[in-house]
């Protein structure tokens, strides 16, 4: 009996044909100040943040306790 082998190279140019038309058809995500409202009426707000650089402290931490 003889065994035939899969061919899965025609799969996979078929899966991956269809994942660029996928991501060629679908607009990308674009980034606004202030989005909003939606449809159900929330309004996204920017939050000031206070960050601070840290790298210059020289501060050591020791995280071997695990």
């Amino acid at each position: 009996m003889l065994k035939r082998k899969r061919n899965f190279g025609s799969f996979r140019m078929v899966l991956c044909l269809a994942t660029v038309l996928t991501f060629m058809i679908i607009p990308p995500a674009s980034a606004t100040e202030s989005p909003g409202p939606d449809e159900f009426g929330y309004v996204a707000n920017k939050i000031e943040s206070n960050l601070r650089e840290i790298s210059s402290d020289e501060t050591l931490v020791i995280l071997g306790d695990d």
